[in-house]
């Protein structure tokens, strides 16, 4: 009969907060990266990280990359408390992403580290001090 339907469908996730959860508990430190940090998506839809602000002590170096999941999402050279305009990284649902690397531009041992992510929808998961 020539009729047609559109159903609109949601393939990511609301609240992208709630389905990020970023696990430290293996990180390390070799030289001047910080290795071994993990980006897990728990929720069955898509969820996208579009910003990443960094914070360490003591500040004498810059952050200089990001790599996730052997992609650079970011270059640059910033201070402690700047946030990194990343590619977004759009993990699919149920998925672990490895953060490959920070990379700074000198060595990092003895440093704490703080994360904020920004969600592509605004919302905002904190990461509390940790010091590999």
């Amino acid at each position: 009969d020539g009729t047609t339907k559109v159903a609109n469908v949601n393939l990511y996730a609301t609240s992208m907060n709630t389905c990020l959860t970023v696990d430290v508990s293996g990180a390390s430190i070799s030289g001047s990266d910080i290795l071994g940090q993990t980006w897990i998506n728990t929720c069955p839809l898509r969820a996208i990280v579009a910003t990443v602000m960094t914070t360490w002590s003591p500040t004498s170096r810059n952050l200089r990359s990001i790599v996730v999941n052997g992609t650079t999402v970011w270059t640059g050279n910033v201070t402690s408390g700047t946030t990194a305009d990343i590619s977004d990284v759009d993990i699919p649902g149920s998925t672990t992403y490895p953060v490959n690397r920070y990379r700074f531009s000198g060595g990092i041992s003895g440093k704490c580290f703080t994360h904020t992510m920004t969600m592509w929808d605004g919302t905002t998961v904190n990461v509390g001090s940790y010091c590999p």
